[in-house]
């Protein structure tokens, strides 16, 4: 189930408050869950890091409502500068992914 949740008997529930969970049959249980998207995660932190260098990344997962925040901390002056490195592709996997990856930049301590 971690390599690909959505293979073997599974279903997507229906109505607004299950949107993005699933059910699988696993002997006589049923499993709901929501999957985990790793590699869209691993891919906006990379797209950071590629600007930033010294960005630390931690990301969060909430399940109500379904969201992913991901905390930049890095030294930049301008947290603007973040998000616009990676605006468009969280618009795309939203509208294409209905996936909600939110990125906060903070600012890093400096020692």
């Amino acid at each position: 189930m971690q390599d690909d949740p959505l293979q073997g008997d599974m279903q997507p529930l229906k109505g607004k408050k299950w949107k993005g969970r699933y059910r699988k049959h696993v002997g006589r249980y049923r499993i709901i869950f929501i999957p985990y998207h790793r590699e869209h995660i691993d891919e906006v932190q990379a797209t950071i890091k590629a600007a930033f260098p010294e960005v630390e990344c931690k990301a969060q997962y909430r399940v109500d409502p379904e969201r992913i925040y991901i905390d930049a901390y890095t030294k930049a002056d301008d947290s603007f500068a973040v998000l616009d490195r990676v605006t468009d592709r969280l618009g795309d996997l939203l509208v294409e992914e209905g996936l909600g990856i939110y990125v906060v930049p903070l600012l890093q301590e400096k020692t």
